[in-house]
């Protein structure tokens, strides 16, 4: 996937719908793509999150365990939706957990390459939703 591609498909997440263009163009050089097979987790919850996700193609189920212990579906997740975002932000335990429904392909940007970008620009972080 070309540059411009990932562009484009972060230019249609809610959450960086308000950077400018050349914030943008920072974060789609932080983009790595990750590949799941059907049935494959991609996080958990109570695990602590570093990173953040943007559905580029496939389908995802969310699952949250109650105080129960009872692990419910919460939703499902396709091309275009993301989760994340507060871990990549924050590091702070995932609130549930994502499993690949199929085989998925997944853009990923990590907290690690995230922050840098925060600290050198720290007016993207009031840009973002």
């Amino acid at each position: 996937m070309s540059h411009k591609d990932i562009l484009a498909q972060l230019k249609r997440v809610h959450f960086f719908e308000d950077l400018k263009r050349g914030e943008l163009n920072a974060v789609v050089h932080l983009v790595n793509r990750r590949h799941f097979k059907e049935g494959e987790i991609v996080c958990e919850q109570g695990r602590l999150g570093h990173s953040m996700y943007v559905v580029e193609s496939g389908e995802l189920t969310v699952h949250h365990v109650d105080s129960q212990g009872v692990e419910h579906q919460v939703g499902v997740l396709n091309s275009g939706d993301y989760f994340g975002e507060t871990s990549l932000l924050l590091g702070e335990p995932r609130d549930a957990t994502v499993r690949a429904a199929q085989d998925t392909t997944l853009l990923h940007i990590s907290r690690d390459d995230f922050q840098p970008l925060l600290d050198e620009q720290p007016s993207l972080l009031d840009h973002l939703n």
